[in-house]
């Protein structure tokens, strides 16, 4: 196995879980290549990270609601100004 084919691995393995010979082929080319060491810690650390931003934004969101009449003012604002830039 190269190391192209252990990091499509290493990402394909975030979306389900890999076969036995591929996480076999893998294992034993990550117990030789420190570089695909070194990116398998790495692709966590970014995965884990997207996941903890992914939480924190969806838990901000649901406190920045805006209102039913703000949207409406919003929308009401932006129709205007379309209209003035059209004429």
């Amino acid at each position: 196995m190269n190391c192209e084919s252990a990091a499509a691995l290493v990402e394909k393995e975030r979306d389900r879980k890999l076969g036995l010979a591929e996480r076999i082929g893998l294992w034993i080319h990550m117990g030789y290549c420190r570089l695909c060491r070194l990116f398998y810690k790495q692709s966590n650390i970014l995965d884990d990270s997207a996941k903890a931003y992914a939480d924190k934004v969806s838990k901000e969101e649901k406190s920045y609601k805006l209102k039913p009449e703000s949207k409406a003012k919003i929308n009401h604002a932006f129709d205007v100004e379309l209209k003035n830039q059209n004429v």
